[in-house]
């Protein structure tokens, strides 16, 4: 019992690394106070984070600063310079090496790139009979480009008990509003992962959710989760009013096929899902 408590209680003080990192996701924070936020000794911290979270607390902090830069990016009349200031680089150059060697092209080629697929974008849709899936979730209200905030949350949550992440375990963001004509403070999600039979909650802000079954419209959409909302828009502008299909009356959700901790953005697969009535 000691041993799942210290677990648990270690997971809680991740948590509040997490939501602080979070709170200003492009500062370049220091070891030593997030160390002594979470109450760890600065020689012990860095392991701890990691066994916790999947990954360095340097990694994290270069993972949503370049999650953020691709999006920044896609501003109309963006200039690299500005990004490269916004997302706390102190040239030009060493932001284009850091987003050169996450992305695998210069920012100047990204933006290209973008504009490329604008002009080109096509995407497949399958019709899916996919069944009720029961999941662990934490409600985000904020810009949906933030929920990362609660699935890491929630993967430390995880990580503190025995019982919930295993090699099935998957990732789930369920999305109640429209991005392009609701206040980004006030946008509705879900970060959930799967949760297994046995497995409980026993926190009142982890909430056990079940999905329901049925036909879905599914779309695999490959790239940065910043251009996902592009496919969106192919999505209800295009497919849905030549589809003869109507939408349930239930949120879209997405299903994360990789890992963001070890995949690269351009690499990210997610099954955007439509329930069909």
């Amino acid at each position: 019992m000691k041993k799942a408590t210290t677990r648990q209680t270690y997971a809680k003080r991740i948590e509040s690394v997490i939501e602080l990192i979070w709170s200003d996701p492009l500062k370049d924070w220091n070891l030593l106070e997030l160390a002594d936020h979470a109450c760890f000794s600065p020689y012990h911290f860095h392991r701890i984070y990691k066994q916790m979270c999947g990954e360095t607390v340097h990694k994290t902090m270069r993972r949503l600063r370049m999650h953020f830069a691709g999006a920044l990016l896609q501003r109309p009349d963006t200039h690299i310079h500005q990004t490269a200031q916004e997302t706390g680089y102190r040239s030009t150059e060493s932001f284009s090496r850091a987003f050169q060697q996450t992305y695998g092209v210069s920012p100047s080629q990204w933006i290209h790139q973008l504009n490329q697929k604008e002009r080109k974008n096509m995407h497949t849709v399958k019709i899916e009979n996919m069944k009720p899936q029961r999941l662990f979730g934490i409600d985000h209200t904020g810009p949906y480009m933030q929920i990362g905030a609660a699935f890491d949350k929630l993967y430390a949550w995880g990580a503190g008990k025995q019982t919930v992440l295993n090699e099935k375990t998957r990732l789930i963001g369920i999305f109640y509003d429209d991005p392009t004509h609701a206040d980004p403070t006030k946008l509705r999600s879900t970060a959930c992962i799967s949760a297994p039979e046995n497995a409980s909650s026993d926190r009142e802000d982890i909430q056990l959710i079940t999905l329901k079954g049925g036909r879905h419209a599914t779309l695999k959409f490959i790239g940065p989760y910043s251009q996902l909302e592009q496919a969106y828009q192919w999505l209800y502008g295009r497919w849905l009013p030549e589809s003869g299909e109507e939408p349930a009356d239930r949120p879209c959700f997405e299903i994360y096929l990789n890992d963001p901790k070890d995949t690269p953005p351009q690499a990210l697969e997610t099954l955007i899902c439509m329930p069909l009535k």
